[in-house]
């Protein structure tokens, strides 16, 4: 059972290092979290050299779901994300209701 009324699932695709060159090597296949919901968290754009867009997400995903700092995870509108720091339990500062994992998201575009 969600916490959320209106719940989405995740898809959570973890890298499998780099080889001793430095070339990427096959992770795990990916798994899917469910019950968490995203919503929107920053945008910025800088025009050094070129114009780069930096967008963030918020993902709250259940107590003990399996992602990591290093994960890409995919949204339900198809997007992809990269993990932004580490993974840590969040609450409400009004009630103190925790029930999750609170996961900042960031894709790059541009130059």
């Amino acid at each position: 059972m969600s916490a959320f009324t209106h719940p989405v699932a995740v898809t959570v695709k973890r890298s499998g290092g780099k080889d001793r060159y430095g070339d990427p090597l096959p992770g795990p296949p990916p798994h899917t979290v469910e019950g968490c919901a995203v919503y929107p968290r920053t945008s910025t754009e800088t025009a050094t050299g070129g114009t780069t867009v930096i967008t963030g997400r918020t993902l709250l995903a259940p107590i003990g779901a399996d992602i990591l700092p290093e994960d890409q995870i995919t949204l339900p509108d198809g997007t992809v994300w990269s993990v932004e720091g580490d993974v840590g339990p969040w609450s409400s500062p009004f009630t103190g209701w925790s029930p999750g994992l609170e996961v900042n998201l960031e894709r790059v575009k541009g130059a």
